[in-house]
C-alpha cells in the first residue's frame, strides 16, 4: 500500500501535476476522505479551467487625444456582454463567472492593457474545452474590431471531472457502516472542482466526505469549520474514516476478485470515453 502526502489542493491543484508526472499511473487504485458537514458516499465533481483573456491596446490622453488611444478595457467590458448573451444557451451545469484584476489606472488615460480572469465550470472537461474554444473565438473577434490584440491562457491547473469508482466506494461505505456511521449520505453532483478529478482519470478512485461537525453544519472554508476541524469530534471521525480507508485497501490486497473488479468498472469507462461515438 502506498500513502501519497498531497499538498496544496487548495491553492493549484497538486494531484493534477502528480497525475499528469505519473504519479498514479501504476497504482491500482487512489482513496482520499475530505472533511465535511456530514458522511457523504463519493461521487461526481464539475471540471474546472481557470482563463485569463489580455487585451493590448493604445494607451492616449483621455481627454486631449482620445482617437489616437485603443481602449483596451473596452475590449474586456464587451467580452462580459458577449458571455452574459450566452449564459441562456449553456448546457445545464455549466457557469462562467469572471472578474476584472486590470482595467487601467488612471482615469484621464485611455488603458492599453486590460484583463479578465474567468472560471469556468461543467460536468465534463470535454464540454469545458468547447467552450473554452467559444470564449477565445468571442474575444478575438471583439480585438479584431477594436484593433487591439488579445491573449488567451490558464491561469491555474485544470481540473477534470471526478468520476468514482462505483465498486470501490460501495465497499470503503460499507466498512464506515461497520465502524458504527450511522448515515452515510448518498453521493451527489457536486459543484466543487478537485484536482482529485484529475486522478479518476488514470487509476480507478474515490473521494467520499466526513463529518465532523458535531452539533451543527458549518459552511465549508469559514471560521466555523475551522472550529469544528479543530475538535476532538473531528477527530474521533477522523479515525474512523481512515480506519474504513484502511479496510479497503486491505480488501483489495487481499481479494483478488474485489480489485478485479474495481480494474474491470475503470477500463470499461475508459472504454467508452475513447470510443469514436463518444469524441
Amino acid at each position: 500500500m502506498l500513502v501519497l502526502g498531497c499538498p496544496a489542493e487548495e491553492t493549484n491543484g497538486a494531484k493534477v501535476k502528480m497525475a499528469a508526472e505519473g504519479a498514479f499511473t501504476q497504482v491500482d487504485a487512489a482513496m482520499l476522505a475530505h472533511p465535511y458537514h456530514h458522511f457523504q458516499e463519493s461521487g461526481s465533481s464539475a471540471a474546472l479551467q481557470a482563463i485569463r483573456i489580455s487585451f493590448f491596446g493604445r494607451e492616449a490622453h483621455a481627454a486631449d487625444a482620445p482617437g489616437t488611444g485603443i481602449n483596451a478595457l473596452d475590449g474586456v467590458l464587451a467580452l462580459f456582454r458577449s458571455i452574459d448573451l450566452l449564459r441562456p444557451s449553456l448546457p445545464a451545469g455549466t457557469t462562467i463567472n469572471g472578474v476584472i484584476p486590470h482595467g487601467g489606472t488612471v482615469a484621464n488615460v485611455i488603458p492599453s492593457y486590460a484583463s479578465a480572469d474567468f472560471h469556468l465550470r461543467g460536468r465534463s472537461s470535454t464540454g469545458l474545452d468547447a467552450l473554452a474554444g467559444v470564449l477565445e473565438h468571442e474575444a478575438k473577434g471583439i480585438a479584431a474590431e477594436l484593433g487591439a490584440r488579445v491573449e488567451v491562457s490558464h491561469y491555474e491547473s485544470t481540473y477534470q471531472n471526478m468520476v468514482t469508482n462505483q465498486a470501490l466506494s460501495s465497499v470503503f461505505t460499507e466498512y464506515l457502516k461497520q465502524m458504527g456511521v450511522a448515515e452515510v449520505a448518498p453521493s451527489e453532483d457536486s459543484p466543487f472542482s478537485l484536482d482529485m478529478g484529475n486522478v479518476s482519470q488514470v487509476c480507478p478512485a474515490i473521494h467520499p466526505y466526513f463529518g465532523i461537525c458535531q452539533e451543527k453544519k458549518a459552511e465549508l472554508h469559514t471560521a466555523e469549520f475551522c472550529a469544528c476541524a479543530a475538535g476532538e469530534y473531528a477527530h474521533q471521525q477522523a479515525l474512523v474514516t481512515v480506519k474504513a480507508l484502511a479496510l479497503t485497501g486491505w480488501r483489495m490486497l487481499t481479494d483478488q476478485e474485489f480489485l478485479s473488479k474495481i480494474k474491470e468498472e475503470f477500463s470499461h469507462r475508459s472504454k467508452c470515453i475513447s470510443s469514436p461515438s463518444n469524441q
